[in-house]
């Protein structure tokens, strides 16, 4: 399942261009991603009008999906970006040495991701920056052990033997009646670490309110049905 990135080509701020959609153009941060995960993403360019920009999906650009540090050196995610109907499309690896070496030894960091397109007339421009949280859970990234599959609709996780967890307790809430809140009872006892929303099997973005450490809510500003990941 893809995952939806849309930016916003008219922001004057980079910060603030990753949005929702095409149609609906609220700012959002991007979310957690896992060293060692092979993610699947679509890249759309719009232009905070309702509409996508008239360059989303047009050949001869080249895309990089960088992540650092503030004060660091960013490191290119490598994949290989194709067209797609109004954006493109890649798999994403997040399993390098480079990239593990922004971890310095932590589990999890603070860091920003950064698209940039290259245009036909060599421009390298970027459209969207925004900060993210990054998770660590390989013990030698980048040694040709394979990239865990991870399925984000099941109700445990496995990484493998090499990962620092073998088994990751999580749960999915599925809501098929439409509203605007959903109320998840995940019972897991701590806060969760991530939190994946999909709507229309695309991932959407929501503000989250961590209630106790057995429940959170997701709020929209409309109603929605989709399904909800906790870990």
């Amino acid at each position: 399942m893809a995952q939806g990135i849309y930016i916003n080509v008219a922001s004057q701020n980079p910060a603030a261009a990753f949005v929702i959609s095409e149609l609906n153009p609220t700012p959002v941060e991007f979310y957690t991603i896992v060293l060692g995960d092979n993610n699947a993403f679509n890249i759309y360019l719009v232009d905070g009008a309702g509409s996508f920009s008239t360059i989303s999906g047009t050949a001869g650009y080249a895309i990089s999906f960088l992540i650092g540090r503030l004060g660091a050196t960013a490191v290119v995610a490598q994949g290989t970006w194709t067209l797609t109907t109004s954006g493109w499309t890649a798999s994403v690896d997040f399993n390098t040495v480079d990239l593990a070496a922004l971890f310095g030894g932590a589990e999890q960091i603070e860091a920003y991701a950064q698209i940039t397109f290259t245009g036909p007339d060599a421009t390298v421009r970027t459209y969207g920056q925004s900060k993210i949280i990054v998770q660590n859970y390989i013990v030698t990234p980048g040694s040709g052990i394979p990239v865990p599959v991870v399925d984000y609709l099941t109700s445990v996780q496995t990484y493998a033997i090499f990962s620092t967890k073998v088994e990751e307790q999580g749960y999915t809430h599925t809501q098929n009646s439409p509203s605007s809140v959903w109320t998840v009872n995940h019972a897991l006892g701590i806060r969760p670490t991530a939190v994946t929303i999909w709507v229309s099997d695309q991932v959407a973005f929501a503000d989250i309110d961590y209630v106790t450490t057995e429940q959170l809510t997701v709020t929209f500003l409309a109603n929605r049905t989709g399904i909800v990941r906790v870990r």
